[in-house]
């Protein structure tokens, strides 16, 4: 899934923001910036033991985030639990990638 330029790029910027006051604070890594860049271009999945996950959807919804989400997996309608890895295998497979290759 490819994030839309109108919601990558001021997410980008947020997070830009935020690497900037914790370098401030902490010395961040300069490297950072570079790992988050490449990050918002990955696809995204839920894979939580929620039963059903409604209140998650709503609140992804409210947000303006349901778009970034291409999976969502909770254990209700899965019928599994975490650490059972079906949960993830199940993510994994709406997000057309091998379960191995998720974090």
């Amino acid at each position: 899934m490819q994030i839309a330029p109108a919601v990558r790029d001021p997410l980008r910027g947020m997070l830009h923001h935020e690497l900037d006051r914790l370098a401030e604070n902490h010395n961040g890594d300069a490297e950072a910036r570079h790992h988050i860049d490449a990050c918002l271009d990955l696809p995204v999945g839920i894979a939580s033991n929620a039963f059903f996950g409604s209140v998650h959807h709503t609140c992804l919804t409210d947000h303006g985030l349901s778009d970034l989400i291409g999976a969502e997996v909770y254990s209700g309608g899965a019928g599994a639990r975490k650490p059972n890895p079906s949960l993830i295998h199940r993510a994994a497979d709406v997000l057309g990638l091998p379960a191995a290759s998720c974090v």
